[in-house]
C-alpha cells in the first residue's frame, strides 16, 4: 500500500494560500486550558448576542455540561436566525467514483474494491434531463478526488450542461486552484 496523504499539506499544483489562521487555531487549542472556566462563564456566554473566542471555550469546558439542553436551544435559535426554514434538497449526480485518496470512511476510497466509473458527456446529459423531468430543480455534481480523472475542463463541462436544466447546481470536488474556479462557474 502506497503511503497515506498528509491532508495538512499542500500537494502539488495546488496554490498556496498564505493565512496564520492554522497557526492560530493551533496555539489556541494547545493554550486551552478548560479548568479556567466556570458555570458563571457558560452562563455568561449563553446570554450574549456576540460570542467570543474565550465564550466558545466556555461553552467546550466541561461546566458547560449541565447546559447542553440549553445550548441546544440557543444553537437552534442561531441557526433559525441566520438560516431560516429553508431546507435545499439537492439531487446529487456522481460524474465520476474514481479517487486518488485514502479516506477510511469513504466509499470512493482507492483500495476499495468497487466498480469506478465516470460518465461521458452524453450520459451526464440523459441523467440531467431524465433527473429535470422530475421536477426537481437543484442539482449537486460530485466526483471523487482525482483530477487525472475529473479534470476542471470535465467538470465544467458537467457545470454547462446542469445550468440547461437546474435552477441551482452545487458541486462537491477536490480542492481547485483560484484560478480553476471561473472556468467551472461559465
Amino acid at each position: 500500500m502506497e503511503k497515506r496523504i498528509d491532508h495538512m499539506k499542500y500537494m502539488e499544483g495546488m496554490e498556496e494560500t498564505k493565512s496564520s489562521v492554522m497557526d492560530q487555531v493551533i496555539s489556541k487549542m494547545e493554550a486551552y486550558d478548560s479548568e479556567k472556566y466556570t458555570a458563571h462563564n457558560v452562563l455568561m456566554a449563553l446570554k450574549k448576542d456576540v460570542l467570543d473566542i474565550e465564550d466558545f471555550a466556555a461553552l467546550l469546558s466541561p461546566q458547560a455540561l449541565p447546559f447542553l439542553e440549553d445550548m441546544a436551544k440557543r444553537a437552534k435559535v442561531e441557526t433559525h436566525k441566520h438560516f431560516g426554514n429553508s431546507v435545499y434538497m439537492f439531487t446529487p449526480i456522481y460524474i465520476s467514483n474514481y479517487c486518488e485518496n485514502y479516506c477510511i470512511y469513504c466509499g470512493f476510497n482507492r483500495y476499495n474494491k468497487i466498480k469506478r466509473a465516470r460518465l461521458n458527456a452524453d450520459e451526464i446529459e440523459k441523467e440531467m434531463k431524465c433527473i429535470a423531468s422530475t421536477g426537481l430543480q437543484e442539482i449537486l455534481i460530485l466526483t471523487g478526488e482525482s483530477r487525472s480523472m475529473s479534470d476542471v475542463s470535465y467538470i465544467g463541462e458537467a457545470c454547462k450542461i446542469a445550468k440547461k436544466y437546474f435552477k441551482v447546481v452545487g458541486l462537491e470536488v477536490y480542492p481547485m486552484n483560484s484560478d480553476e474556479y471561473p472556468y467551472v462557474l461559465r
